[in-house]
């Protein structure tokens, strides 16, 4: 990718969910967070647009996850999926779809 998309703002109950992230495609992002707390409310509200169709997938470690929501089109124009299960094994991370 040329000119990789600005990271996500990730908007939480509270307001802005402090986190790092890089894109790395439209759809697909690494996210890094310095609490526990911020990382399940951001995986929470990211699992949380599968309701709207499709599934989104997760390669996680401790403080930090893979995210894919190419399923789910949250704005993205030509999304590519990722297959973060091939990710995760190498990583020994775990690997979560959620519908």
């Amino acid at each position: 990718m040329d000119d990789p998309p600005s990271p996500t703002t990730v908007i939480g109950d509270d307001g802005q969910i402090p986190a790092e992230s890089v894109k790395c495609t439209q759809t697909a992002e690494i996210f890094y967070f310095t609490s526990q707390d911020a990382r399940d409310d951001a995986y929470n509200l990211m699992a949380g647009t599968a309701e709207t169709g499709g599934s989104v997938y997760f390669a996680e470690g401790k403080n930090w996850f893979v995210v894919d929501y190419s399923e789910v089109g949250l704005g993205a124009t030509d999304p590519e999926t990722l297959d973060l299960s091939v990710l995760s094994e190498p990583l020994g991370t775990r690997f979560t779809e959620v519908k």
